[in-house]
């Protein structure tokens, strides 16, 4: 439910056994956007991506959406 933030702040989960990333902050990708998650999931165990420079889906070059499935 928390998303990607529960690998850097501890959500109120008793079995939390993070921080799991080394920075105290969600990543971005190449161009700077940031990554997003969800589970459950449409196209795997979760759902990993980022909307490119842009921030609007789809796109081309740096505004293309970096995504962990095919589309």
């Amino acid at each position: 439910a928390e998303g990607l933030q529960a690998l850097v702040n501890e959500p109120g989960s008793l079995n939390w056994t993070g921080p799991c990333l080394s920075e105290s902050r969600i990543p971005t990708d190449p161009v700077g956007a940031v990554v997003q998650a969800v589970s459950p999931r449409d196209h795997g165990s979760y759902d990993l991506w980022s909307l490119g420079a842009d921030g609007l889906p789809e796109g081309t070059r740096q505004e293309q959406d970096l995504l962990n499935w095919s589309e």
